[in-house]
């Protein structure tokens, strides 16, 4: 095994006089230290600017010693103290609606008892078979034990239930698939002569586990759906129990109810109460919510329309919200240290790791004229990316050379438990719902290099989002740095002070309150320069309730691993104007009427130059190629090898594109591994990739506002990679600095265009 060390944070970003919090594990005990360092360049390719990461707080803090933290995943449901002193040693029953999506192998808990001495009294669950089975604890200490012995058929709705009769000294256990042409027969089984149960008077009820964690055991974890839970005191049948079950709606006046929860309620909190006076049930690592229940007709799609079409909950023996470990240390912002990209350098034995974090301005500060968007929702999306190593057989051909992989890989590839981005799929292949920053994010590194850079450098994300800041500090530009969390907070109020918005190369997940943010920007005379590709592609929400944790759901089109299922695009936590979730495109707002451009095609080989085109001789883009005499932009670059490359954005006025706007330039002859992206192709044809289709192209574009401000988009990843060729003496360079400069103006664009 690889030697490591690596941490996180408890926060993305931190103003002066705040505190960010740092929590440190290692593959063995081993002692480190700990430097702040500033991250102006993250790029280390000889080719390129250097790594340019000045210490600005040297030995901050340590020695410490970091030791092996572990990371407990996957999710369950606990209600605690539920009192049963109603049913005692009488007659009860216990119902549920379940979808199981990997039955069988091995056991798998739905719903167990556990005693406050932690011994288990009841549980229900699908054997090592994949069949319902209970085993029970005797007032004598003996277990009984009883099973349908018929599996369960996965992605399928069954109802489950145990019943037990004092009287008949009787437990029986029923097990009916969900009716309709392919409906198994009912199944019900019967143990009788058994002894009084052994249920005391306060249990803890767990929901898709059987039990507290403790590494010593298996917790069972359950893979799939859970609709509503019930537990009920007295003699019932299965089909009194099931007719009770499928009520619309539930209340406290239901006679015998032990234990009732509705899962369509509360649906963002971490907690769903109880129905009258009974426990709430807390959710453990993040299980998927607004999913559709047994009911589900396929005629509601929002969760919001009927509640009880999505009572229930998807748990996944591999979810993850929280690693969970001990705080290490903590670092208060300096009032002295100005916005920018910071990291901790932890420097253990021969092994080192750096924690990104950015640090804004002070509240009342002056602002500088342009702020970066630090775009943490897209390297939430990409955490810890690691599918080129599960799937190198199509990955390969996709990429169009060879998968490289460096150290950050393998320590990935040895440890899942880091793993899980929102490109990933669950152990049951239902794809990744959320991604956490609440965990080691190896990829979110300097130096790091991607699969996914294209021939050169290999940079994506945080590492090629460096060459815009390095391209910042090089021209001297005053900048400051804020989040997609910070600007889903606070919305508009975030950007104030500010005449011009940066984005990264890449900013392609986006939440309903950022895009309203920066149209309401636009909206009072901003300037948004969009330097890279298929960004504001995909839909996504924070919560204030899971700080760190992002919601995506993949809607019916969109380059996509994986796709929600029918009736699960409705996020759980997303507020209702921006809840529905898949591309902004299919939601009527797309990337072109914020940018001018929207996603057109990707490939991850070589890239392109742009040619001019006649209206970059517009006298309204006169500034922009001050000084540029080249016909050819961009035939150079550490990604690829030119600025047009890995994903691209073309303008269409179809699709948003202003009807005023100036298309200045558009590449050309890219490769025939450069394919059009999906929703672009309505009906399947050879004409779809880069040496045949005139769509696969990047448009660098230009317009106005009508209130002053404008927008600048170039359309494509790789343009930050040529900012600094020939010592960032060339043309983007050039293009890129002209516009700013002209941006940071407070002199107002006219409206009507060369008015």
């Amino acid at each position: 095994m690889r030697e490591w060390i690596a941490g996180y944070s408890d926060e993305i970003s931190a103003r002066p006089r705040e505190r960010i919090t740092f929590r440190i594990g290692a593959s063995s005990r081993m002692r480190y230290d700990v430097d702040i360092l500033r991250i102006i360049c993250a790029e280390d390719d000889p080719r390129g600017p250097g790594c340019n990461m000045p210490v600005v707080i040297p030995k901050f803090a340590g020695p410490f010693e970091a030791g092996i933290q572990s990371i407990r995943r996957g999710s369950y449901a606990r209600a605690a103290n539920l009192d049963l002193s109603t049913i005692a040693n009488g007659d009860f029953a216990i119902g549920a609606f379940i979808y199981p999506t990997t039955p069988g192998g091995r056991r798998q808990s739905i719903l167990s008892l556990v005693g406050l001495d932690g011994l288990v009294v009841l549980s229900l669950y699908l054997g090592p078979t994949g069949a319902l089975s209970v085993d029970w604890r005797e007032a004598s200490g003996q277990m009984g034990s009883l099973s349908t012995e018929h599996p369960a058929a996965p992605n399928h709705w069954h109802f489950v239930s145990v019943q037990w009769n004092s009287g008949r000294r009787a437990i029986v256990l029923t097990q009916i698939a969900k009716a309709g042409l392919a409906a198994s027969p009912p199944i019900e089984v019967t143990k009788k002569s058994v002894g009084p149960t052994a249920l005391p008077r306060c249990v803890d009820v767990y929901f898709a586990a059987s039990g507290p964690p403790d590494l010593s055991r298996s917790m069972e974890l359950y893979n799939g759906k859970i609709d509503t839970p019930i537990l009920l005191s007295g003699a019932r049948n299965a089909d009194a129990l099931r007719e009770l079950m499928e009520r619309e709606v539930f209340d406290a006046a239901i006679p015998g109810v032990v234990g009732l929860w509705d899962f369509s309620v509360a649906m963002a909190a971490d907690s769903i109460p109880g129905v009258g006076t009974i426990p709430p049930a807390k959710l453990v690592n993040l299980p998927t919510r607004a999913m559709t229940g047994w009911r589900w007709s396929g005629e509601i799609h929002n969760w919001r329309e009927r509640p009880s079409h999505y009572r229930a909950i998807h748990f996944h023996d591999d979810d993850l919200s929280d690693a969970g470990w001990d705080a290490d240390f903590s670092f208060e912002i300096p009032d002295d240290l100005p916005s920018g990209v910071y990291a901790a350098r932890i420097n253990g034995e021969g092994v080192e790791d750096h924690i990104p974090f950015v640090v804004r301005p002070s509240v009342g500060s002056t602002r500088s004229g342009a702020v970066f968007l630090f775009p943490d929702a897209s390297y939430l999306a990409y955490a810890n990316y690691l599918e080129q190593i599960k799937s190198p057989e199509w990955f390969e051909p996709y990429l169009g050379g060879l998968i490289e992989l460096n150290e950050t890989d393998l320590v990935l590839q040895q440890h899942p438990e880091f793993d899980g981005c929102l490109y990933s799929v669950h152990s049951d292949g239902s794809g990744v719902h959320f991604s956490s920053r609440l965990r080691p994010l190896l990829n979110m590194r300097p130096r790091y290099r991607s699969s996914l850079g294209g021939q050169g450098c290999g940079a994506w994300q945080f590492k090629a989002d460096s060459h815009i800041w390095a391209w910042l500090d090089h021209m001297q530009i005053p900048v400051d740095f804020l989040c997609d969390q910070d600007l889903d907070r606070e919305g508009v109020d975030a950007l104030a002070g500010y005449q011009v918005v940066i984005t990264g190369t890449h900013p392609e997940y986006c939440s309903g309150r950022m895009r309203t943010a920066l149209e309401q920007f636009l909206g009072r005379g901003g300037r948004l320069m969009y330097l890279g590709g298929n960004g504001f592609y995909w839909k996504v929400a924070y919560d204030p309730e899971h700080p760190g944790v992002l919601e995506l759901r993949r809607g019916e089109s969109g380059a996509r691993p994986w796709a929600s299922r029918p009736g699960e695009t409705y996020m759980a936590f997303g507020d209702a104007p921006h809840g529905l979730g898949g591309l902004w495109r299919n939601s009527g707002r797309p990337p072109n009427t914020l940018t001018g451009v929207g996603f057109t095609a990707q490939g991850f080989d070589v890239g392109a130059p742009y040619h001019r085109r006649a209206e970059s001789y517009d006298l309204r883009a006169r500034f922009i190629f001050a000084g540029v005499d080249d016909e050819l932009i961009g035939d150079f670059g550490l990604v690829g090898g030119g600025a047009a490359g890995l994903e691209i954005d073309r303008a269409d006025i179809g699709l948003g594109t202003p009807t005023h706007a100036l298309v200045l330039a558009s590449s050309s002859e890219h490769t025939p591994h450069y394919l059009l992206t999906v929703e672009e192709v309505l009906e399947m044809h050879p004409f779809v990739s880069g040496d045949v289709s005139d769509q696969v192209r990047a448009d660098l574009v230009f317009w106005e506002t009508t209130v002053g401000g404008a927008v600048f988009a170039t359309g494509s990843i790789a343009w930050a990679g040529a900012l600094s060729h020939h010592d960032f003496t060339n043309s983007v360079s050039r293009i890129t600095e002209n516009t700013l400069r002209r941006f940071l103006s407070p002199e107002p664009f006219a409206f009507p265009p060369g008015g």
